[in-house]
C-alpha cells in the first residue's frame, strides 16, 4: 500500500513511502554534515577567514581591511558573522542550503506533476562541484535559482514580483548565480510565448537586478587592474576554445568525482550523472523521432528553457574570466537537475517497483560513499587543531607552504593556512586578500605579508623566495631543502611550523 496514515498523531495527513524515504535520507545527510569538524571543501577556509575578519575588523587592523565597495557576494560572511562561532554559522549555512535544495527540488517535481520517486536522485546532486570546491555563495544561490524557476511557472502578479525581488537578493548571494537566473528568466519568458510584444510586457522583472549589476560593475571597473574581460574573451574564443573543448567531457563527472582519485573518481562521478540521464535516454530510445522530442518540449517549455540555458552555460562559457576562476563547471548541477525533472515528467505514470528499488539504492550508495569520505577526512585531520599555531605570536605574520595538498586527488589542503585566521585571529598569507573582487583586502605591503604562494609547494619543495622575511611558516608535507637557520617548533603528523632564527 502506497500510503501510510499517521492516524494517531496526524489523522488528516497521508504520508507516502517515498516521502518517508526522502525525509529519512535528508535527515541522514544533515546528520552527516553536522558531525563533520573540518570540511573537505577547497575554498572554504578562505571564506571562513573572510567572515572572521569581517566580524573582528579591529583585531586585524593594519593587516586586512573590509572593502565597502564590493557589496555583491557578501551574504555568506554577513550570515556567519551573526554567530558567536563562525564555524557554527557555517554549519547552519550549509544545512540551510541542503534543506532548501531538497525541498525546492521536490516541490518542483511535484508542481510539474512528475514521478516523485525521482526526488531520490536529488541526493547525488547535494554535494555537487560548487559545494566541494567551497564556492559558498554559488552553493546557496542554487536553491534560490530553483525557487525563481518554480515561481516562473505561475501566472499571477505576486509571483512575478517575487521573482524580481529574489533576483535582487541573488545579487548579494552570488552574482554569477544571478546572471544564470537572469538568462533563465529571459529564456522562460521567451519560450513561453515568443511574440515580442508579450515578451517585452513581461521582461520588466529583470530590470531592477540588471540595474544593480550595471551599477556595481561601473563602480568596480574603476578599480580594475590587469587584462580586461573583453580582451580575454576575444583571445579565448579565437585561440583556445576549440583546442581545449575536449576537456568539457569531464562535466558529466564533476559533481561526484572527488569521492575517489584519478580514473576511479571520474567513473564514480560519471555513474551518478548517468543515473540521472538514463530515464531520459531510455525514453529517447523508445521514441527515436524528432517529432516526439519536439512535442514534449512544446508541452513543457519551461523544462526546455532550463535545459537550453544549462547547455549554453556548460558547453559554451569559458573556463575562467580575469579574476573569476572555474566558470562553466559550476553549472553542471543545473544540467543534471533538468534531466532529473524531465525524467520525472516522462515517467510520471509509471510506478515501477524496479525503478523505486534502483533509485533508493542509488541514494543509499551515495550516502555511504560520502560517509566514508567524510569519516576518512575527519580521521586524517584529527590532530590539525588551533593548538598547532599557539607557538606563533598573535601579530606575527605566518606563511603557508603546502607541498602535499591532495586528499583523494583533490587539492583540499591548499587554503588550510587560513585556519590560523579562523581559529587564532592570527595573521597568515592567504589568497583571500588578493582576489580581484574580494571583500577582504590587504592593508599591508608585500614586504611584510607576501602574496600567498598557494601552488609553490607543488612546483618546488623548498621555501619560496617571497617568504624570505617571514619568521614562521606552516608546512604540510616534506621539504627537499630545509632552511639552515630554521627549526621545527610544532608538529601534527605531517603538519609542522618552521621558525627561522635571526629574523
Amino acid at each position: 500500500m502506497d500510503h501510510i496514515i499517521l492516524s494517531y498523531y496526524l489523522p488528516s495527513l497521508k504520508v507516502s513511502i517515498k516521502d518517508i524515504l526522502f525525509i529519512v535520507f535528508a535527515g541522514l545527510y544533515l546528520a552527516l554534515l553536522a558531525s563533520q569538524r573540518l570540511y573537505p571543501f577547497i575554498d572554504l577556509p578562505n571564506h571562513l577567514a573572510e567572515a572572521v575578519v569581517y566580524k573582528n575588523q579591529d583585531v586585524f587592523e593594519g593587516f586586512y581591511r573590509v572593502s565597502e565597495r564590493d557589496s555583491t557576494n557578501g551574504f555568506y560572511y554577513h550570515f556567519c558573522s551573526m554567530f558567536s562561532n563562525i564555524e557554527t554559522g557555517n554549519k547552519v549555512y550549509y544545512s540551510m542550503y541542503m534543506m532548501l535544495f531538497l525541498m525546492i527540488g521536490y516541490l518542483i517535481i511535484r508542481k510539474w506533476r512528475g514521478n516523485t520517486w525521482f526526488a531520490l536522485l536529488l541526493f547525488p546532486l547535494l554535494l555537487n562541484y560548487n559545494v566541494t570546491y567551497g564556492f559558498v555563495g554559488f552553493t546557496l544561490g542554487i536553491p534560490f535559482v530553483l525557487v525563481i524557476y518554480c515561481l516562473l511557472g505561475n501566472k499571477d502578479m505576486m509571483s512575478r514580483v517575487g521573482v524580481a525581488v529574489l533576483l535582487m537578493v541573488l545579487f548579494y548571494i552570488h552574482i554569477l548565480c544571478l546572471l544564470f537566473a537572469l538568462f533563465l528568466v529571459v529564456a522562460c519568458i521567451f519560450f513561453e510565448n515568443p511574440r515580442w510584444n508579450i515578451f517585452l510586457r513581461k521582461i520588466w522583472i529583470v530590470i531592477p537586478a540588471t540595474g544593480m549589476i550595471v551599477y556595481w560593475y561601473l563602480s568596480v571597473r574603476a578599480f580594475e587592474t590587469g587584462e580586461s574581460t573583453l580582451t580575454f574573451l576575444t583571445h579565448y574564443y579565437a585561440e583556445e576554445f576549440l583546442l581545449t573543448y575536449y576537456k568539457r567531457a569531464k562535466i558529466f563527472a564533476f559533481d561526484n568525482l572527488n569521492l575517489f582519485s584519478g580514473t576511479q573518481g571520474l567513473m564514480c562521478g560519471l555513474f551518478f550523472t548517468l543515473v540521472a540521464f538514463l530515464p531520459v535516454l531510455i525514453w529517447g530510445y523508445d521514441h527515436l523521432s524528432l517529432s516526439s522530442v519536439k512535442a514534449f518540449f512544446n508541452q513543457h517549455r519551461s523544462i526546455a528553457s532550463l535545459i537550453f540555458v544549462s547547455v549554453i552555460c556548460c558547453f559554451f562559457l569559458p573556463d575562467q574570466l580575469p579574476g573569476q576562476p572555474v566558470l562553466y563547471q559550476r553549472f553542471s548541477v543545473f544540467l543534471t537537475f533538468s534531466f532529473v525533472l524531465m525524467g520525472s515528467v516522462l515517467f510520471r505514470d509509471r510506478e515501477n517497483k524496479r525503478l523505486t528499488i534502483v533509485f533508493t539504492c542509488i541514494a543509499a550508495i551515495h550516502l555511504l560513499l560520502w560517509f566514508d569520505y567524510f569519516r576518512d577526512f575527519n580521521r586524517i585531520n584529527e590532530p590539525f587543531t588551533k593548538e598547532i599555531f599557539t607557538e606563533i605570536p598573535s601579530k606575527e605574520p605566518m606563511g603557508g607552504l603546502i607541498t602535499d595538498c591532495d586528499f583523494r586527488g583533490r587539492p583540499v589542503y591548499i587554503h588550510f593556512p587560513s585556519y590560523r585566521i579562523v581559529w587564532n585571529n592570527g595573521i597568515a598569507t592567504t589568497s583571500l586578500i588578493d582576489y580581484r573582487f574580494g571583500s577582504v583586502r590587504r592593508d599591508v605591503p608585500f614586504s611584510i605579508l607576501p602574496q600567498y604562494q598557494e601552488w609553490a609547494g607543488i612546483t618546488y619543495r623548498f621555501i619560496p623566495p617571497e617568504y624570505k622575511d617571514l619568521k614562521y611558516i606552516l608546512v604540510k608535507g616534506e621539504l627537499e631543502v630545509f632552511p639552515q637557520n630554521a627549526v621545527s617548533v610544532a608538529y601534527s603528523r605531517d603538519w609542522k611550523i618552521i621558525r627561522k632564527e635571526g629574523l
